[in-house]
């Protein structure tokens, strides 16, 4: 498979993405959705490391 048809094999994935997600209608783009996806990630990744830091170091302010 060359560079081209694995271009045009993403650009249908994209579409189709975007079809069954109803972009169009919501005034939304593929790139904004996977960003704010990755960043939810990342900022529920920290919390799940930093939490149990957090609540042991309330246990003892009691």
């Amino acid at each position: 498979m060359d560079w081209s048809q694995q271009r045009l094999g993403i650009l249908e994935l994209a579409i189709a993405i975007a079809k069954f997600f109803q972009f169009d209608q919501h005034q939304a783009k593929l790139s904004t959705e996977i960003l704010a996806g990755v960043t939810t990630f990342v900022t529920m990744a920290y919390i799940l490391v930093v939490n149990p830091d957090i609540l042991s170091n309330a246990i003892f302010l009691q």
